[in-house]
């Protein structure tokens, strides 16, 4: 086998849902354990909301009391706008998905995924 073919690009992750390598329990957010970095969303494993990013801020559901859940968020303003911005360009490095590399999956992925059935939630 020629030298150079060991640095081939590797390809490309196959299209389909995401199957994490190791799945865990998550909340309904995709917001949800997250610090952002310019449009990079950081899987930081707590409980802190990636919109609020003036300060390290933990989700405010959960200061209330209340489970986290995306669809009642009180961030969740129904800015369309915003949501296409962040859908188009943000992407995500989730703990589960570490294989991807550096690169990450895209928001509308990890989104797909979060809010899914699938997906085991913290009891």
């Amino acid at each position: 086998m020629p030298l150079l073919s060991f640095f081939k690009r590797s390809p490309e992750r196959p299209l389909g849902p995401l199957k994490p390598i190791s799945p865990e329990p998550r909340y309904r957010c995709p917001f949800y354990g997250f610090s952002l970095f310019n449009s990079m969303m950081m899987d930081q494993r707590g409980n802190r909301c990636a919109l609020i990013i003036k300060s390290h801020s933990p989700c405010q559901m959960e200061i209330k009391k209340e489970i986290p859940d995306w669809d009642k968020c009180p961030c969740n303003v129904g800015d369309r706008k915003t949501m296409e911005k962040i859908k188009e360009s943000f992407r995500v490095i989730p703990h589960e998905f570490r294989f991807l590399g550096n690169k990450g999956i895209s928001f509308q992925e990890w989104r797909d995924y979060i809010m899914g059935d699938e997906v085991e939630r913290p009891s």
